[in-house]
């Protein structure tokens, strides 16, 4: 199994935003991409993805088609051969 990577980067401190960058290896065809919306043990519903802007996606420097499933989930439309970032 490939191992994937994250890079997280300050963007504006004072505006508290970060860059999180996700590097997959590997991608499926049709690779799904999802964040939690809940925290085991806790009854609280997070909804983590709404703190995002700017999704995006992109194989060897080019754009991939990115649709938004529902609220916390994205399937990316991959070609092979190189990394998703």
């Amino acid at each position: 199994m490939a191992k994937l990577s994250y890079r997280v980067e300050i963007e504006d401190a004072h505006a508290h935003l970060f860059r999180v960058t996700l590097t997959l290896p590997d991608p499926a065809a049709r690779q799904r991409l999802s964040l939690p919306v809940w925290i085991p043990g806790s009854y609280l519903v997070r909804e983590f993805a709404r703190h995002l802007s700017d999704v995006r996606a992109e194989q060897g420097g080019r754009p991939v088609p990115l649709a938004q499933l529902d609220k916390a989930s994205w399937e990316a439309e991959c070609s092979g051969g190189a990394e998703l970032v």
